[in-house]
């Protein structure tokens, strides 16, 4: 018997709900099926126990010798709560009723329920994986961009490639497919961040479908006409043929192309870094809230000022996440546009006054006043209302900002395709008052080279 999927140690969906799927196979079919787990780690040792618990499944494999079956486990009812680690396998029983039944047990699997926080900590981790792959990527294109300049030079110098500069370029090529590969890598790193973006909602809608486009970019660095090329390249050093010019200044103009395209994937995935702080801090923050609301709820039904003095110790603990989320913010400031650095400023000063009311508030519940108390932790409710909308506003400031360079890139993209349009019917009405053995024929080819290149370079 074997769990197939989820595999390993993995992390609990928002919704609770793992999808087992799961093989096994016996000559006499199967009578039952049973989940046994137990919790190895928790942020409350209490909760942590060393003997399995078992959970019934389904029943009715009995005329099955081979079962293939998706299973869904919802975690939630087994108890499990934000910060637990679970260890759990299948067991399953035969329908042997002449020796007796017997059983067989899957491989042992884990699963986290990490807070939010954790799973934001994780999907950061994922993205600055890809965005420091990338930036070795470029670095890397960059590096055989010069290399390929040097063969072409002495190419064009002495007609031919001595030994050593044959070998030295089979081995640029090696490394370019190698990069080619590489980028394959970090497609999956994105799609595994996409994965557990959706799965617990820690993007908005929107930014999760950039983040989709996003891969789409990336799956367009797999050019089919460079592989090729590298391919025939590559085929032609091993019969000892050296490239020819033009298919070196293919290969120069297809690392441009590839080096542009990372230059705009980075640009976007900084941009979308932005928006992605800003879903998180805006998650982090109306979570604070409810907690501020929640307590300000608690400090209405306290009976005494000892009570109130007990729920000061929860005011100390909510001041304190708010804290760390105001470290967070220097992180959002770090990946702000210049355009945003006056909301940013109005975002500090924002963070300050909370800062303030809840430390008023925590001042005033220690000494059991509940008037006092109250006023604060409304007011730090009600400003952090306001930095939500603050971040929402600066997050369709970027959104904006962005569509007009987007707008910008356009229109100099459909200038440069009027300009060559020009340049091609001017060469059209040049040739024609031009005879077949006139010198300035070979000018005129070479224009329309010149102009072919540009207008493969406006195509891609």
């Amino acid at each position: 018997m074997n769990i197939i999927e989820p595999a390993g140690n993995t992390l609990l969906p928002k919704d609770g709900i793992v999808t087992l799927l799961f093989e096994a196979t016996d000559d006499y079919g199967f009578s039952k099926l049973q989940l046994l787990y137990r919790i190895t780690q928790s942020d409350e040792p209490s909760r942590i126990f060393k003997n399995y618990k078992v959970k019934n499944l389904n029943k009715g494999y009995i005329n099955s010798n081979f079962i293939r079956k998706e299973l869904p486990v919802d975690f939630f009812e087994l108890g499990i709560e934000s910060g637990d680690v679970v260890e759990y396998y299948l067991k399953i029983w035969d329908n042997d009723y002449i020796s007796g039944p017997k059983y067989a047990i899957s491989n042992i699997n884990r699963i986290s329920y990490a807070d939010v926080e954790k799973q934001y900590e994780e999907f950061e981790k994922g993205t600055e994986k890809v965005e420091s792959s990338l930036d070795s990527l470029h670095k890397e294109l960059e590096e055989m961009q010069k290399s390929v300049d040097k063969f072409k030079e002495k190419f064009l110098q002495k007609k031919s490639l001595n030994y050593q500069e044959q070998q030295s370029l089979k081995q640029s090529i090696q490394e370019q497919k190698k990069m080619l590969k590489e980028v394959d890598e970090v497609t999956k790193e994105l799609e595994k961040n996409l994965k557990m973006s959706e799965e617990n909602s820690l993007l908005s809608e929107e930014t999760q479908k950039k983040m989709e486009e996003l891969k789409k970019f990336l799956d367009d660095l797999k050019d089919e006409e460079l592989q090729n090329l590298l391919k025939k390249l590559e085929q032609e050093l091993k019969q000892n043929k050296p490239p020819s010019p033009e298919e070196l200044k293919q290969l120069q103009n297809k690392q441009e192309l590839l080096k542009q395209q990372i230059e705009q994937i980075m640009e976007l995935l900084k941009q979308l870094r932005f928006e992605q702080k800003i879903d998180e801090l805006y998650t982090k923050l109306n979570e604070l809230k409810e907690k501020q609301d929640f307590l300000q709820e608690k400090n209405q039904f306290a009976k005494n000022k000892e009570e109130r003095k007990e729920l000061a110790k929860d005011q100390e603990q909510l001041k304190q996440k708010f804290e760390d989320l105001k470290k967070e913010m220097q992180e959002l400031d770090s990946l702000s546009s210049e355009q945003l650095k006056q909301d940013m400023q109005e975002l500090n000063q924002m963070q300050e006054e909370i800062s303030q009311e809840m430390q008023q508030a925590q001042k005033s519940l220690q000494q059991g006043s509940k008037k006092q108390s109250s006023k604060h932790q409304k007011n730090a409710s009600q400003k952090m209302q306001k930095m939500m909308e603050k971040l929402s506003q600066m997050k369709r400031k970027s959104q904006l900002q962005r569509d007009m360079e987007n707008y910008e890139d356009m229109r100099a993209l459909l200038e440069n395709i009027l300009n060559l349009s020009f340049a091609e019917e001017d060469l059209y009405n040049k040739i024609k008052t031009l005879r077949y053995n006139d010198p300035a024929v070979t000018k005129a080819t070479e224009q329309q080279l010149t102009i072919k290149e540009n207008f493969q370079i406006v195509k891609d």
